[in-house]
This record gives structure tokens, sequence and C-alpha cells, in this order.
């Protein structure tokens, strides 16, 4: 996109995110592009001779928010406005309160979207509200406090309007189950709905000035082990077995949801990437959505690897996101996928780390990038590995190449 590179070029962008790879996909060589990223392993690999990626090492991951308002931060964006004359925009990977507050109190220029619309968005009380007439596109479902809900019978899933205790969303197997999170939370109100069985299906979009950006579908991992003991952690994406899943009438289907979504995220005022989490019902082939995220979801980078390997001059979901967030109007789609997947390791009670010889023997697979990661709490991510092809025959079934690497971690 060579609007966007020019554009960047005269109005400076720095880009600050506890993880680097959620910054990296656009040419780290562009004139007046910056990145702010915690100091580890692929961060160093991507910095080495580059003057415009700044690595913070304080012995422990930082957040977003703490990098933001790091001392270093603060020198560096100075310096960055030296050089160019102009102050630059600053984008995180999700926008929060406190980030925003905080650039409000320096006077910097933060490009996200605004966090009371976020969180109206992704919340899941809240967002039945804000869908409106969209909520027709969820799946049938009662909102009440927690002592006020009944066994029905059957499995059915439960959700808080936000996360408590880094989780907002229950599966409810048994009387049993539901009396104990009752007397935890009776006064909470939460969404309730029976449990689908099915395949989950995403994709990452972007709101522009003039509509919605459809990017590529992916099948949602979910809980595959030895990624992950949690049975509802998501583990990678598989965009070649998407396309295979879905119908052509299912296809066209997800298509009017995003779209939708996008139009009425536009219409209040969000520019940039979102996600929609779709489950396709196994029994009646219906699509249900089960969840927004307003933000850049965790997979636009590997999608945006992907797309620059199979077309090198078109553009990525990652470069629409951010000529969205600079206001850009966006004239062609980007780059359509079918093949290709990422594959997560993450923590889990009896490992934390990957082992040299499980690297030595993944690095010896064609077609894998592999990027480590410091995660060391209960179900952070030890290493993700991008694959320029396919790891999943069916649903919650790896392929030859995804067992090859399920057996080696």
């Amino acid at each position: 996109m060579k609007a966007l590179y020019q554009h960047i070029a005269d109005n400076p962008l720095v880009y600050i995110n506890l993880d680097v790879e959620r910054a990296a996909q656009l040419d780290l060589g562009a004139p007046g592009y910056y990145i702010i990223a915690n100091n580890t392993e692929y961060a160093r690999q991507l910095a080495e001779g580059r003057t415009n990626i700044v690595l913070v090492d304080e012995g422990r991951i930082l957040s977003s928010r703490e990098l933001l308002e790091h001392p270093r931060t603060e020198a560096f964006l100075a310096m960055v406005q030296t050089q160019h004359e102009k102050a630059p925009g600053i984008v995180v990977f999700k926008n929060i309160p406190q980030i925003e507050a905080y650039c409000t109190q320096k006077g910097w220029h933060l490009l996200n979207p605004e966090s009371a619309l976020i969180a109206r968005v992704e919340e899941k009380i809240s967002q039945i509200e804000w869908l409106g007439e969209l909520a027709r596109f969820l799946p049938p479902h009662t909102v009440s406090t927690v002592k006020e809900i009944v066994w029905p019978g059957k499995p059915f899933i439960l959700q808080f309007n936000a996360s408590h205790t880094g989780n907002d969303t229950f599966l409810i197997e048994s009387e049993t189950g539901l009396t104990e999170l009752s007397a935890k939370f009776p006064e909470r109100v939460a969404r309730t709905f029976s449990y689908i069985t099915g395949s989950t299906i995403t994709s990452n979009n972007v709101v522009t000035p003039r509509g919605t950006l459809v990017g590529s579908v992916s099948y949602q991992i979910t809980g595959l082990a030895p990624f992950t003991d949690r049975p509802f952690a998501t583990v990678g994406n598989d965009w070649k077995l998407a396309s295979k899943l879905l119908s052509v009438k299912n296809a066209e289907q997800f298509t009017t949801m995003v779209k939708e979504i996008g139009d009425k995220l536009h219409a209040d005022g969000y520019l940039g990437a979102f996600g929609i989490d779709v489950v396709l019902d196994s029994q009646s082939q219906k699509l249900y959505l089960i969840e927004i995220n307003a933000r850049q979801p965790a997979s636009v980078p590997t999608e945006s690897f992907l797309q620059s390997k199979q077309d090198p001059a078109g553009t990525t979901i990652f470069e629409a996101h951010l000529a969205a967030l600079c206001g850009l109007p966006i004239d062609v789609p980007v780059t359509h996928i079918e093949d290709g997947a990422q594959i997560i390791s993450r923590v889990t009670e009896t490992v934390n780390s990957v082992t040299p010889q499980a690297m030595d023997a993944l690095t010896k697979i064609d077609g894998l990038t592999l990027i480590p990661s410091p995660g060391t709490t209960p179900g952070g991510e030890i290493l993700r590995i991008r694959s320029e092809h396919g790891l999943m025959k069916a649903h919650g079934e790896l392929n030859e190449l995804g067992t090859r690497i399920q057996a080696i971690l």
C-alpha cells in the first residue's frame, strides 16, 4: 500500500505493544514507522541493526500500558517528534481506559478507537444492546443474575459481561456446577445459551472510512493437547480447513454477518481491524455469532505473513488496519488466502517451555516459522508456529503435518 507508506513517512507512527510480533508485519525499514516492545528473543532478532525498534528490558514482560508509561517511551517519542518535526501517532494492540487517559494527560495522539466503544461491543451483556436488531446473529439466549438460573437438564454456556480472574465464559455441565458458580457470584448478571457442538470459524476484517473489508476465513483450533490443557483455549487458526467446512450458503451468510457488524461499527465511528468468531452448528448447519473482538485480533500477524508470501505486492490485513487507523481510504481488497495455519503451545500444569531438542526438530520442517515467547502464567504463550500450509484434516483432527508437530512437542 503505497498510500500508507507515504502517509507514515510524512506522519510518523509508533506501535507500542508487549509482543513485537503484533507490530512487525509492516516493512520494518519503512521511514516513519517505529515499534516499542519488550526485549524477547524474537524481538532481538527483529531489532538487530535497526534504530526504529526500541526494546525495554525490566526483567519481566511489561503490559502495553506499562510500556506506554515507561520513561524510555516518553524520551523516544520526543526524539521521533524532533526528527520528523511532527508529533507521532500512537497505536496499541487494544485500547483501554487507562491507556486512553494517559495519552490524553500527555497530549499524545492515540489512533485506536475509543475504549468505551470497544467495551460496549466486546462485553457479553452490553454487546446485546449494542447489536440491536443484529442480535439475531447470536444463539438464542437469556440474561439474568446467576442465582435466577435454573438447571435446564443439559449443558449450557454461561457468560459474564466482563472477565473475572481471566475468564468470562463457563461451560456448565451439571446442576452441581451451576450451584457452585451461583454460590460464588449470585448477583452477577450473565448471558446463557445452549452448548452448541460444532466448528468455530473466524475472520479478521477492517472497518475503513469507506466500508468494511472482509478478511479470509479460518478455522479456530481449540483445546488440542499438548498445546493446551484447557478445553476451550484457542491454540491456532487454519485457513485451509475453513473453506472446506463452509458451504457456499454458509460462506455468504458469514460475509453478510461481517459486513453488517462492520457497518454498525463504522456508524459508531470505529476504524481499524475487528474479528468475529462464529460457531457452525454440526446438527443444523446454522451459523451463530459467539464473539466480537473490537481490536486487532491476535491472528492478524500470521494472516498478514501468509498474504505477503502469496502476493508480495498485495495488501495485507495488517496494512489495511493501520491505514484505517490513519483515516486513509482503501480502494483495494486484502489478499485472499486459502492455505496456511498457526498453532500455539501454551503453558500447562506440566509444561512451561519448549525443549531445545524440540525446537531443533521443528526447525528442520520446511515451511515453518518459529516465534518463541516467554510465557510464564497458566495458559500463556510459549511458542507460536506459523505454517505455510494447513495443519488440520478435519474439525478437531490434525493432518499429517500437524500430527508431526504434535509428536515433537
